[in-house]
């Protein structure tokens, strides 16, 4: 009898539910789900002996934070592992697949654009950012407004430790005050973070859809925030202030820390060519999760290689 090549997921909470939807993409494999929760976890892992892992995340700050950390690095040691985390474009309706890492650590946040020419189908990169702007606004034109957008992140996640150099939000608002003292400002914050903050002079609004605030202001300043991608989608100026995926990649603004930078800033014109690179390369990195999504898996330049691992063992 031939032995089904072993692939685990690793994550906890909801996240192992919402894996599954890689398997559609995959040869044929036994699965097992280890919930990074569990005390076994270590135990069990090693006893099953995949072949391939796809772990959700790398670090976490939620608790018990210590002991979830060191379990995320017991994956890499066992299988040769990929990581997922929720995609961008829109986020609820994909996962992200990356063969080194995430974020600013990310196979992604390393590619070059110049890869991607040949490979772009532009009906396919239509239709996918014709689907994000279909659900992650509302229907009808819109007008650019006078007002630069602000998009608060929860402080204490983990690509805010890693890659931003403002680790508080409301040194965050503080300072797009400070620095653009004549120009309306719009502060968003992040629907997830309990806290509570304040301003002098912006305007800090939680209503409505964050792709209609998006699409009608006159530019987008984040840490390293998925709305700096939703930006480049909406044809809005980003203003980056820490790394990501899109660092050295001439698609954001990119402030690498310096207040000082944001006024000229405001003047940032992304190039429609390298922007349209940029959106295909996260567009064939995502897996949809609900069906009807666009699907571009068939560009994913990770799907192969996990695909090769299964094959081979």
């Amino acid at each position: 009898m031939t032995l089904k090549p072993r692939l685990a997921f690793v994550a906890f909470d909801y996240q192992l539910e919402r894996m599954t939807a890689f398997l559609r993409y995959l040869p044929e494999c036994e699965v097992v789900a280890f919930d990074l929760r569990n005390n076994g976890f270590e135990r069990d892992i090693i006893a099953y002996g995949p072949d391939a892992i796809i772990q959700y995340g790398t670090e976490t700050t939620d608790e018990p934070r210590v002991k979830l950390n060191q379990r995320y690095a017991i994956a890499q040691a066992i299988a040769p592992t990929f990581y997922a985390e929720n995609a961008w474009l829109p986020q609820r309706d994909y996962l992200y697949v990356d063969a080194i890492g995430l974020a600013e650590q990310s196979d992604f946040a390393e590619s070059s654009l110049k890869s991607q020419v040949d490979t772009m189908d532009t009906d396919a990169l239509d239709e996918a950012l014709e689907h994000y702007r279909r659900v992650s606004a509302g229907s009808g034109s819109f007008e650019r407004g006078e007002f630069v957008l602000g998009c608060l992140q929860i402080p204490d996640d983990t690509v805010i430790r890693r890659a931003s150099p403002v680790q508080d939000m409301q040194v965050f608002i503080n300072e797009l005050e400070r620095h653009l003292r004549h120009v309306p400002l719009v502060i968003r914050p992040h629907p997830l973070d309990p806290r509570s903050y304040t301003a002098s002079t912006a305007s800090l609004r939680s209503d409505g859809r964050i792709g209609d605030w998006i699409r009608r202001a006159r530019a987008v300043v984040a840490c390293n925030s998925t709305t700096l991608l939703e930006s480049v989608a909406w044809g809005t100026p980003a203003i980056a202030l820490g790394r990501g995926v899109y660092s050295g990649k001439s698609v954001c603004a990119e402030l690498n820390g310096d207040w000082g930078l944001l006024p000229s800033a405001l003047k940032f014109t992304p190039d429609e060519d390298e922007a349209r690179r940029f959106l295909w390369d996260a567009l064939i990195r995502q897996v949809p999760i609900l069906p009807g999504s666009p699907d571009l898996t068939e560009w994913n330049p990770v799907i192969p290689l996990i695909t090769e691992l299964l094959t081979c063992a």
